[in-house]
């Protein structure tokens, strides 16, 4: 039997296993797209995703009947929407991954008390919302990704655990308190995750973008980490999508 063809992802897109479902982000053209669930454990494979016990089963069983002409169509497919590219054989970054740590919400998701805001923490959201808005909405979720990704570098890791933490919080109650002036919405997650993110970055805060998809009743769901921390959002909102892309 041969050997599936090996492919790689593009820089731009995003992929990974729910269920038996198996759904592509595409960052540059900002959409999604959902293989058929009978190619998904044998496109997994050529990309050298992990897959589930059932899936592995599921893989093996595709193999024995698979043809070399559907086998090189899933190919011609994932090249053809722009997700994938034929491998050269070399070791490659794949954008997909695993993550098993527990998570913890940060307490500052229900602030007990009025934080204390001053004019510098005005401005800085301020510059936070216009940033945001302009690299979003202008240039597209591509060019967000980049610029976070730029920007975490530069972001100095100076403080203990306890002092990082104390500030992380009084920051996320600060930024809670003053996104109503900017943002008369909640439905716009991905935006508010950002926003969120860019706000923390200007205080040398370092965050993670995380970006979840869930298959029945599909939908896609951003939010903000730092480690185990989940800054901006409830366990039990997140634990519905299966992630897909973190930067």
């Amino acid at each position: 039997m041969p050997n599936p063809t090996p492919l790689s992802l593009k820089p731009h897109a995003f992929a990974c296993m729910v269920d038996d479902e198996m759904i592509f982000l595409d960052v540059k053209n900002d959409q999604y797209f959902q293989l058929d669930p009978k190619q998904a454990p044998i496109a997994a494979a050529m990309l050298g995703m992990s897959l589930s016990n059932s899936n592995k089963e599921h893989h093996s069983d595709a193999q024995l009947s698979i043809s070399d002409a559907e086998r090189e169509a899933i190919i011609n497919k994932l090249v053809d929407i722009g997700v994938a590219m034929r491998s050269d054989g070399r070791e490659t970054t794949r954008n997909t991954f695993n993550d098993t740590r527990s998570l913890r919400e940060a307490p500052s998701l229900i602030p007990v008390s009025e934080p204390r805001i001053n004019v510098t923490d005005i401005l800085k959201l301020a510059r936070a919302y216009i940033a945001t808005t302009i690299r979003l909405r202008f240039f597209g979720l591509e060019s967000s990704i980049a610029h976070l990704r730029k920007s975490k570098r530069g972001i100095p890791d100076t403080l203990n655990a306890d002092d990082k933490m104390n500030t992380l919080f009084a920051l996320v109650e600060r930024y809670k308190t003053l996104k109503p002036v900017f943002v008369k919405t909640q439905d716009n997650c991905l935006f508010n995750a950002l926003f969120l993110i860019e706000f923390l970055a200007m205080h040398g805060e370092p965050a993670e973008l995380w970006i979840g998809v869930r298959v029945h009743d599909f939908g896609a769901h951003a939010w903000v980490r730092q480690g185990d921390i989940l800054i901006d959002d409830f366990l039990h909102t997140v634990a519905q999508y299966k992630p897909i892309l973190v930067v």
